[in-house]
């Protein structure tokens, strides 16, 4: 019998990213009752702060500890979709070669969420928002995105909107804005949050993220953040990705969810309906020219709404879409039908 290696997962991409691969060592770990050791080396070791399937937590510069195999993972977004494979399973599927000597079975999901572990300080004190009382209720907001893929960018007039009347509904909790501002992201101060953008680094918005009664944000990490914490989510996702590949909404929960695990509450993944190009997801990245990565049913930046330019499936997603939403599902929230946990 082969004796059990000690893996070192390495992925050095986005906390996006970092955030679903999370489900590799949690299920190496269960699948092999933890006889095969597991470590990282990521970009973003938050990510596995107190995670009691990891031996080793590392950053991207750190050496291999000796003895330790190198596993680095990858995935295909459209051969993963294509095979109605979700975004943590294409994850696992990239580690299952690796550990498969070891197994009877391929790896597969044992929860339908992303695995962060809260410090018992994380899970039980609630932080507090600048200026306020450290038990007042809060949304959380990240309005904005990378560069590299202007797709996913909702425009900063709609998120205005959102945000300015939520704000006048004295019905509605305190709303954060975060984010980070640096060299290849976009985050647009928004009136009417508190301002948090630059001021978190990822375990403080992990924190942030366990203890809102809800999140608005685009496809980006805080989604998975959220989904890993139990929070619920609105995600304006548009039709760049269907939503089987990366959404954690009743549909996916439905497909994926294993049958022993609970619900946790759902997110509402926002589609962009009829004005979607593909079911499966066109994947381009950019606005204008001739590149086979470039939006082809592209509506331009205008007066009233548009302050950049839309993909048609982005445009289809309105304002008070959002409000009403996040409006219903705060009363949810408020009445015990809905909210975090783990």
């Amino acid at each position: 019998m082969l004796k059990p290696p000690h893996l070192l997962f390495e992925h050095l991409l986005c906390a996006g990213d970092t955030v679903a691969m999370s489900v590799v060592p949690r299920e190496v770990y269960r699948a092999t009752g933890g006889k095969v050791r597991v470590s990282v080396r990521t970009n973003h070791p938050a990510v596995f702060e107190n995670s009691p399937f990891v031996k080793h937590n590392l950053s991207a510069k750190c050496p291999a500890p000796p003895g330790t195999m190198l596993c680095p993972l990858s995935y295909d977004p459209k051969k993963g979709c294509k095979n109605r494979m979700h975004f943590l399973q294409a994850f696992l599927a990239s580690a299952d070669p690796y550990v498969r000597p070891y197994l009877e079975r391929p790896l597969r999901l044992t929860e339908f969420r992303p695995s962060i572990q809260l410090a018992p300080d994380e899970q039980s004190t609630m932080p507090r928002l600048p200026g306020m009382p450290r038990d007042t209720p809060y949304w959380l907001v990240m309005a904005g995105g990378k560069h590299d893929i202007k797709t996913k960018l909702w425009a900063p007039r709609r998120w205005r909107q959102v945000v300015y009347d939520l704000a006048q509904d004295t019905d509605f909790p305190v709303i954060a804005q975060v984010g980070v501002t640096s060299t290849g992201h976009t985050h647009r101060p928004l009136p009417g949050c508190v301002n948090l953008l630059d001021k978190t680094d990822l375990r403080a918005l992990i924190w942030l993220a366990r203890h809102a009664r809800g999140v608005i944000c685009g496809v980006t990490s805080l989604m998975h953040i959220a989904a890993a914490v139990g929070t619920p989510a609105i995600v304006i996702a548009g039709g760049r990705e269907p939503w089987w590949w990366d959404s954690y909404d009743t549909r996916a929960q439905e497909l994926f969810r294993p049958a022993e695990q609970l619900a946790f509450a759902p997110h509402v993944y926002l589609d962009g309906g009829a004005a979607r190009c593909t079911n499966d997801g066109c994947w381009n990245t950019g606005y204008y020219g001739s590149g086979a990565k470039n939006c082809k049913h592209l509506l331009p930046a205008d007066r009233l709404s548009r302050s950049i330019p839309q993909p048609a499936c982005m445009d289809a997603i309105t304002p008070q879409m959002i409000i009403a939403c996040a409006r219903g599902m705060d009363r949810q929230i408020g009445t015990g039908m809905g909210g975090s946990g783990e």
